[in-house]
């Protein structure tokens, strides 16, 4: 009878042992999980991260190329009104020479005033 009730209590204490064990391995199984879903949403944010620097960035680029567009236009602009403004410019000199051509010096070159 004490070897059955002997024998009996190491079974209890085996499985409760076995219990523990158990519950520790959960308890371990838990945790990992736990640690992967943070892994996870770390490797998410990161990513959002990425995304709206790449986002950042291309806004930038095309920010810069609207910059360097408006500078051609404004240059190409200036060249026209300059290209322009030669046209209209009128030679005095000649000017001088055909219609006031007492204004000029006996050897053909110009007085300025």
């Amino acid at each position: 009878m004490e070897e059955e009730e002997e024998e009996e209590e190491k079974e209890e204490e085996e499985m409760e042992e076995e219990e523990e064990e158990e519950e520790k391995e959960e308890e371990e199984m838990e945790k990992e999980e736990e640690e992967e879903e943070k892994e996870e949403e770390e490797m998410e944010e990161e990513e959002e991260e990425m995304e709206e620097e790449e986002e950042e960035e291309e806004k930038e680029e095309e920010e810069m190329e609207e910059e360097e567009e408006e500078e051609e236009e404004e240059m190409e602009e200036e060249e026209e009104e300059e290209e322009e403004e030669e046209e209209d410019i009128i030679d005095w000199r000649y000017v001088r020479c055909h219609f006031f051509p007492d204004l000029s010096k006996p050897n053909g070159k110009f007085f300025d005033f």
